[in-house]
């Protein structure tokens, strides 16, 4: 596009139509190099302080006749005279003509601070548009409403500072969004622009950049001090941020430039720290170096991203890299775009940004020799001052039709290179042009080519141009919105051929493809849609406008490219002129609906990938209709592993069979017998019950592939097409299957059908199962194992270490909801945590990496899940003397019922989460050829049982709330949670499972089901031990714990860990032995505890009193007054109703009575390593301490205290043994009920006191001979027998009937109780 600068006489012109006032400047007070001043609006007065401007109610202007070069620096000094709503400006790049308005603003708002720079400038059939270039920022508003304004402009470029500070830096993305204009500088001329504002201008001028002043650097590099260099600086003149990698072992890295000029400083800085030997350190992932380069009153700013790698074995292959699919090395990619066959290599660029999510597009580079295996290069194109690097394609220009490839002395070359046809986006779409000749180093053509404003449907939606050469001129096919066809014959300059309204698409592709089937040379054209659908027909001249013309099968319909969902932006490779057959080959985008799927799923190294690569051809049915056939390279055959395949001969198949093969990548070739079966297929990457389901419906000739029971992430959903072309030929079904570690491809109907689907498998699911329904079907088939793609042979070194991993599981409790804030901030040597946090879920990544386990907030939910109990428990373990090398989890999830989290729920996948930390525990490890096993799984969770929130097992149950069902739906999560660790570490030894009881403001009812369950569960199984409530743990109303709560229980669980499995005691929580009637008073009930450490206290100092300490006596169906409570022993409770218990007496403690809580405890002595801190306290400035979301207070309701009534601030948790909830009932005409609920042993000192049966006979073994009180009791706690006090030791069972039975003795130096079975 040409452009012209307006002339003088141009300028007379408007000012004579716009009325524009001269500015007299005749004192000279302005202090300005700018000439020919005058003013549209308003009231402009030179005065002592400058030029003023005022009486404003929107723009007012001031032109100059002074013109500025390229290179320039514009700057002014403003004073505000007012603080109301305004903004003072300079305007450059200006044509002067104010009615069709094109230039540049820069400015300062005084009410708010923000900066902008924008333009003014035409868009399309809508006029004039102010569009901002950059992201506004803000600035603080001096108090004397001074501002320095400083304009740098080289070239496009434009650097935008504000009192020394810059603002604005265009095409910088580091600073914010970069947005994209039409041509730029189009005008040369200077001026003002004052909105509202009533301010002074003073100190106005602009000075020439010249070689001497001249800020720019002539080159620019990295150089390690260790390690290595990946992708250097790729400098460009033009281009002030680059993107470059390191090696992991590169921990600093020095900046090497060469300036323009010797007058030129350069400051090296990284973040706010400047670095004056430019020898910058770097954290793993992105390190942004910025290079401030001031020459004079010019400055430029050059930013160099340098990604220092993970360590090398961690890239290709993470879990859910795929091994014969390509994928970026790191960070984002979407669409393929630029594929060409150049000098020999196969080039496939693509949409990259250095984030894991979608920003500012570049164009990525991969290289390769086979179309298998690729080499990754440095980044091709940046964003620029026309936009981001939107999807484009790329064409070799062999003559140089486009003139762009010179000789060296200037004159244009015989022979061209690769030129690069690209989307410039923002402010609207249009078209830029870079070249190559070399394939590695690109060159952007100046100017834009086509901008959306010139296209004659005038939608700023004109993006992914893609250029092929036929009947000897270049066509241009450009979507987003509309389909359009442009030609040319130099690349550079088009013309609109032909627009389709009626077609709308993305990604257009548009090609000749041979028909198999057809006559000899017969070919047809098809245009993609994005690869989701296409159209067949002719492209051809219609009234001397190149013109596609769609067959009447495909007028007004499309074929479906793609069933499979994930795959989109198709885009096929220029090899050349398509005048000439040849060999069309596609490739396509495989993340579009599912872009978050990865990162959800833990993997944030990587986030995108392609499909397989396809090459292309078209079959004719039997009615005359062209189908697209798409079939996979054969050059992926040389990835199978042919000395492994796995092959099924006549193999009969009726329901699901499991084939004797594993593996994550891997082709399936299978022909089916399909003659008497109504569904067939295969269940791929399952284990665990988890597989996603490829299959085949004979009836509806459907293929479909099925993901809703994949893994625990991701979607849940089934896609299906119906084969164009009938897929069973002589009751034969043929199916070909790529697997990939998360990703199926499915080819069917003589490669008429693909459907191509991202999936996210659970770890360990490595199985192939294959099903038929409805009757037999005879199967033949290969599975070949393929070789991965990628070449990283790197390994770490050896470091063996066994690992300890601890894991926590359950609702919110588990989790550290409301935390508020972390206040293990530090790491404990010796402690560490699976990826990025010490959540599983909730946003963790980098999986198979083992981290120090610090405390911060969740990656997602940040302001809510600080400090989950794992990590109080883990701290504490290792604190107190376990071995050094711990991994802590927590796999819960908030808000769920025991069924939701049962690896047997139909409606949730939780469990998974589970066995994930398992799985990923046990490849993170690996690494180092460590190992690793699991002692004890901590459980936290009963709230959503009570309350019958969450879901049953299926969908539209509710969750059970039943002692009886929670309690065999705790044993049956118990097995499997065991079960899962020994089978996936490998142990002996099944993992201990430590409960808490759950308490607090979510019990419900007088008989504390949950809660009796837990702890039922505790006794009668030697491998569940329940640590105890939770209610004495500071809390807020609400039922969550403080920070303080969460790491004070964790501190409880960590020590009845480390008495159980460190020390080898036993540990039994304070709960009930036994109930009797007070023989001497009917009003009274006297509770026997067992009591870890004597003796009891009723405590309300760790605890608010809680009305009757938390106990509650019901008879006659009524709730009775108690008029006393009170310890009468070191181990027993007396409670004193009003009238006389004389029938059925039911007892609760901790029920709902009391908010689930109570005041009784034990005097256990042991030692908490961390101290109660003030939560809110605050530093000397008025901040808190503990850092939080909102500035917010999280004092919990109650706070523990001393003796005293203090509260015990930096002195250790106490971790008394506060009893557990109960619920008993004593029978009318029953004077005792003995509280053993089952079968598990209680010792008082491990060993010393045993009962052991011998047929009929029992026998109380004790370490010295004593007098022994036996009893019998059945199973309901009934008294059968009372043997009363006897020196014997052996006693006769001869009067009991068959059954089990519970049997304690007592002695003077404790009681044990034994089930005996007769």
């Amino acid at each position: 596009m040409k452009r012209t600068i307006l002339s003088g006489l141009i300028l007379v012109v408007n000012i004579a139509v716009f009325a524009l006032t001269p500015i007299n400047n005749a004192t000279l007070q302005l202090k300005t190099n700018l000439e020919g001043l005058a003013a549209d609006a308003g009231t402009w007065t030179v005065g002592a302080n400058g030029l003023t401007s005022s009486n404003l109610s929107g723009d007012g202007f001031v032109v100059s006749t002074t013109a500025a070069g390229q290179n320039f620096v514009y700057e002014a000094d403003v004073q505000f005279n007012n603080n109301s709503e305004s903004a003072a400006s300079l305007v450059f790049g200006s044509t002067n003509d104010l009615g069709n308005k094109n230039m540049y603003v820069v400015n300062i708002h005084i009410h708010n601070g923000v900066t902008r720079l924008f333009k003014f400038q035409k868009t399309g059939l809508r006029g004039q548009e102010a569009f901002d270039l950059v992201a506004q920022r803000t600035v603080t508003i001096p108090a004397d409403r001074k501002f320095h304004l400083s304009v740098t402009v080289i070239g496009k470029h434009i650097v935008y500072s504000v009192n020394g500070e810059v603002v604005a830096n265009t095409a910088d993305y580091t600073m914010g969004s970069v947005m994209g204009q039409n041509d730029a500088f189009t005008g040369h001329y200077l001026g003002l622009l004052s909105w509202k504002a009533n301010c002074t201008y003073q100190n106005l001028n602009v000075t020439a950049i010249t070689p001497a002043t001249d800020p720019r650097l002539n080159n620019l590099s990295l150089q390690a001090m260790t390690g290595s260099i990946e992708h250097n600086v790729m400098f460009d003149s033009t281009q002030y941020v680059s993107i470059t990698s390191v090696t992991n072992e590169t921990q600093n890295i020095s900046l090497n430039y060469e300036k323009k000029s010797p007058q030129t400083n350069v400051v090296v800085k990284a973040g706010n720290t400047v670095y004056p030997d430019g020898i910058v350190p770097l954290n793993i992932g992105n390190n942004t170096v910025t290079l401030e380069c001031t020459n004079g009153n010019a400055k430029v700013l050059y930013r160099v991203i340098v990604i220092r790698r993970k360590a090398a074995d961690l890239y290709y292959n993470e879990f859910d890299r795929p091994q014969h699919h390509w994928s970026v090395k790191q960070w984002w990619t979407n669409d393929p775009n630029g594929m060409v066959y150049y000098n020999g290599e196969w080039h496939l660029f693509h949409q990259y940004y250095p984030g894991i999510d979608w920003g500012p597009m570049h164009w990525g580079h991969s290289v390769s020799t086979d179309l298998i295996h690729w080499t990754e290069l440095p980044v091709a194109l940046y964003p620029d001052e026309y936009g981001t690097m939107f999807s484009g394609s790329a064409v070799v220009d062999e003559n140089n039709t486009s003139g762009l490839f010179k000789n060296e002395d200037g004159t244009p070359s015989a022979t061209g290179g690769m030129v690069l046809i690209i989307t410039a986006d923002g402010n609207g779409e249009r078209v830029t042009i870079a070249y190559s000749k070399d394939g590695r180093h690109f060159t952007k053509h100046e100017g834009v080519s086509i901008d959306w404003t010139e296209d004659p449907i005038d939608d700023r939606a004109f993006r992914d141009p893609k250029v092929f050469r036929y009947q000897n001129k270049w066509f241009l096919v450009i979507a987003g919105g509309p389909l359009r066809i442009y030609s040319s014959d130099n690349l550079i300059n088009w013309q609109i051929e032909s627009t389709y309204t009626n077609i709308n698409t993305e990604c257009p592709d548009f090609f000749p493809l041979e028909v198999t089937n057809g006559q000899p040379g017969e070919r047809k054209w098809v245009l993609s849609r994005g690869g989701v659908g296409y159209k067949v027909g002719d492209f051809r001249q219609v009234n001397g406008k190149w013109t596609f013309v769609p067959d009447a099968q495909y007028a007004s319909s499309d074929g479906i490219m793609n069933y499979g969902n994930d795959a989109y932006a198709t885009q096929t490779y220029y090899v050349g002129n398509f005048d000439q057959s040849q060999r069309i080959i596609e490739i396509s985008w495989q993340n579009f609906r599912a872009s978050g799927i990865g990162k959800d799923n833990g993997n944030k190294t990587f986030n995108g990938q392609m499909t397989l690569q396809n090459e292309l051809s078209l079959y004719k049915d039997a009615n005359g209709k062209y189908l697209l056939q798409q079939i996979p390279l054969p050059e992926y055959a040389s990835l199978r592993d042919s000395a492994k395949v796995v092959s099924l001969v006549k193999e009969n198949i009726n329901g699901t069979q499991k084939v004797n093969f594993t593996g994550q990548s891997y082709e399936i070739v299978a022909e089916f017998d399909v003659t008497n079966a109504s569904e067939v297929g295969f269940r791929v990457r399952s284990g665990n019950g988890y597989f996603t389901k490829i299959g085949y419906n004979v009836l509806a000739n459907q293929f479909y592939n099925d993901r809703s029971r994949a893994g625990i992430g991701g979607y849940r959903d089934k896609f299906q097409q119906t084969a164009p072309k009938v897929a069973v030929e002589n009751g034969k079904l043929r199916m070909h299957i790529f697997v990939d570690r998360n990703c199926i491809e499915v080819f069917g109907a003589d490669n008429t059908v693909l459907g191509s689907t991202l999936i996210y498998p659970a770890a360990g699911c490595d199985s192939l199962e294959i099903f038929s329904t409805g009757a037999i079907s005879g199967v033949n088939a290969q599975i070949f194992p393929l070789r991965s793609i990628w070449n990283n042979t790197a390994m770490p070194a050896p470091n063996p270490i066994a690992y300890t991993h601890l894991i926590m599981y359950g609702q919110s409790l588990s989790t550290g909801h409301e935390a508020g804030t972390a206040l293990s901030a530090e790491n404990v040597p010796g402690v560490n945590m699976l990826g990025q946090q010490v959540w599983f879920n909730y946003g963790n990544y980098d999986y198979t990496e083992i981290n120090p386990l610090i405390g911060h907030p969740s990656f997602v939910m940040g302001g809510d899940l600080f400090e989950p109990a794992i990590m109080g428990a883990a701290n504490h373990i290792r604190l107190k003397g376990l071995e050094n090398n711990i991994i802590a989890s927590s796999t819960g999830d908030s808000g769920k019922s025991i069924e939701d989290l049962s690896k047997e729920s139909q409606v949730h996948r939780l469990y998974g989460v589970y066995t994930q930390a398992l799985s990923y525990g046990k490849q993170a490890v690996a690494r180092t050829q460590s190992t690793v096993s699991c002692p004890a799984i901590f459980w936290l969770q009963g709230e959503w049982n009570y309350t019958q929130e969450g879901s049953g097992l299926t969908s539209g149950s509710k969750p059970d709330n039943t002692k009886a069902g929670y309690k065999n739906l705790l044993l049956k999560l118990k097995n499997n949670m065991q079960n899962d660790a020994q089978r996936i570490y490998g142990q002996t030894d099944r993992p201990l499972f430590i409960t808490y009881q759950t308490g607090g403001q979510y019990v419900r009812g007088r008989t504390v089901e949950i809660g009796m369950a837990q702890v039922e569960a505790a006794n009668e199984n030697e491998d569940i031990i329940c640590a105890g409530p939770v209610y004495q743990m500071t809390n807020y109303n609400h039922g969550h714990l403080d920070a303080n709560g969460y790491r004070w229980y964790g501190e409880m669980l960590g020590k009845v860990y480390n008495k159980v499995k460190i020390q080898g005691e036993d540990f039994i929580p304070l709960q009930p032995k036994n109930i009797r009637r007070d023989p001497n008073d009917a009003k009274k009930v006297i509770i026997k505890f067992h009591v870890p450490v004597p003796p009891l206290v009723i405590d309300t100092k760790t605890m608010p009193q809680i009305v009757d300490y938390g106990f509650l006596i019901y008879h006659k169906r009524a709730t009775q007054t108690i008029t006393g409570v009170q310890l009468i022993s070191d181990d027993e409770v007396e409670i004193t109703c009003a009238a006389d218990l004389t029938e059925d007496v039911e007892i609760t403690y901790a029920g709902q009575n009391a908010n689930g809580q109570g005041n009784l405890r034990d005097s256990d002595p042991y030692q908490a390593v961390f101290n109660y801190v003030d939560i809110d306290r605050k530093d000397g400035n008025g901040n808190y301490i503990y850092p939080r979301s909102n500035n917010r207070t999280l004092r919990p309701v109650y706070e523990p205290r001393n003796a005293q009534g203090e509260i015990i601030y930096n002195q250790p948790y106490p971790l008394y043994n506060f009893s557990v909830g109960f619920y008993y009932r004593l029978p009318k005409g029953q004077n005792e009920l003995q509280i053993i609920s089952g079968v598990k042993d209680i010792p008082v000192k491990k060993n010393d006191l045993r009962i052991v049966q011998n047929g009929n006979l029992v026998s109380i073994i004790m370490p010295a001979p004593e007098a022994v009180s036996l009893k019998i009791f059945d199973l309901t706690g009934k008294l059968i027998k009372d043997f009363g006090l006897h020196l014997q030791d052996t006693f006769s069972l001869e009067f009991l009937n068959k059954g089990v039975y519970l049997a304690q003795a007592n002695t003077q130096h404790g009681t044990v109780s034994s089930k005996i079975s007769l």
